[in-house]
């Protein structure tokens, strides 16, 4: 259970990045800002999981892990 409302969070956060990114530069597309994007969710994740990593177990990274993997790829399909 709480695993399917993570991952249905995961696309809500992905899809508001993309939403907020493409209202950001006016509906113009750019052949790498969906990448550009991406790299930058996954910068401001690394730090939470190297913590995680550190302090917890590696049970702990699942959440995160779920968050990165929906997440850039809700935002490499919404703003290809």
């Amino acid at each position: 259970m709480l695993r399917n409302l993570l991952h249905i969070r995961s696309f809500i956060v992905g899809g508001f990045i993309a939403e907020a990114v493409r209202c950001a530069v006016r509906k113009r597309r750019s052949r790498y800002l969906a990448r550009v994007v991406s790299g930058c969710l996954i910068l401001a994740t690394l730090p939470c999981l190297l913590l995680m990593l550190y302090w917890g177990d590696l049970y702990s990274l699942i959440a995160p892990g779920i968050l990165l993997f929906v997440g850039v790829g809700t935002i490499l399909g919404r703003l290809r």
